[in-house]
């Protein structure tokens, strides 16, 4: 990987040296320079979490990407930079259907382990500690992590948003085992992912976020809500609050039910 062009995509300029200050101070960048989104696949194209496909579609062309695209490049980024990362295994609270290995997240070993997952769809702007039972307060969101046997459950909450949580285990895995529930999630018609496109960014203030023609601003616990009522208004908001300049496209179903 390319890191000197991973680290300016991300906006992180600052030492290298695998402690929890760059840990928190890269995680940051991310948070409000890259934005979780899922618009290939409404583009009629195929989301490849591969290194070389991921990092030159977030990197080469300024795109954001789904947690298999972020984290992947993000763990990946963090060992060459010297931390001792580990690729875990999660999945996002869903009582209709939870898919295993749908989400990715990452651990990351210091003196003491922390969460970091700059894929969870702009909830997370910093690390977490990886301590069962007590609030821990990043930027107008709570989370808390509790434990049940093996299994891990984080809980975000963010005002003026539903509360979202996934669990996970500690268990490291490979990049391999994410492929097939990958494929299933860009393609299969129970998939959330597949009825509308979706977009995050985490802000200083909030966080702005895209669900099919709905764009939502929730800033100081205030939140607004504006229909985008053309393809061309879509595309204005995808580049002016998300920075995302999509090449010559055609959406699929718009606008969305």
């Amino acid at each position: 990987m390319d890191l000197d062009a991973y680290l300016a995509r991300i906006g992180y300029v600052g030492p290298r040296a695998p402690t929890i200050e760059t840990l928190r101070a890269m995680h940051r960048a991310h948070a409000f320079s890259v934005p979780f989104e899922t618009l290939d696949i409404h583009l009629g194209r195929h989301l490849d979490a591969e290194e070389g496909p991921a990092f030159e579609k977030v990197i080469g062309r300024h795109r954001g990407g789904w947690c298999h695209e972020l984290n992947g490049l993000w763990v990946r980024a963090l060992r060459q930079l010297g931390f001792e990362a580990d690729l875990l295994a999660a999945s996002v609270d869903n009582p209709n259907r939870p898919i295993p290995f749908g989400h990715e997240t990452v651990l990351v070993h210091l003196a003491e382990p922390w969460l970091s997952d700059v894929g969870f769809g702009g909830r997370m702007a910093e690390p977490l500690r990886l301590v069962e039972g007590a609030v821990q307060q990043v930027g107008g969101r709570e989370y808390i992590l509790s434990r049940d046997g093996e299994r891990w459950w984080l809980e975000c909450q963010e005002p003026a948003t539903s509360p979202m949580k996934y669990y996970f285990t500690l268990q490291p895995r490979d990049f391999a085992e994410f492929h097939e529930p990958a494929a299933w999630q860009q393609s299969a018609p129970e998939s959330h992912f597949t009825h509308r496109p979706i977009a995050s960014l985490a802000t200083p203030t909030g966080r702005v976020s895209l669900l099919g023609n709905v764009l939502t601003e929730v800033s100081g616990g205030q939140r607004t809500d504006t229909l985008l009522n053309s393809e061309a208004a879509l595309d204005e908001v995808l580049a002016q609050r998300f920075g995302l300049y999509l090449s010559e496209h055609t959406w699929h179903n718009f606008p969305w039910a």
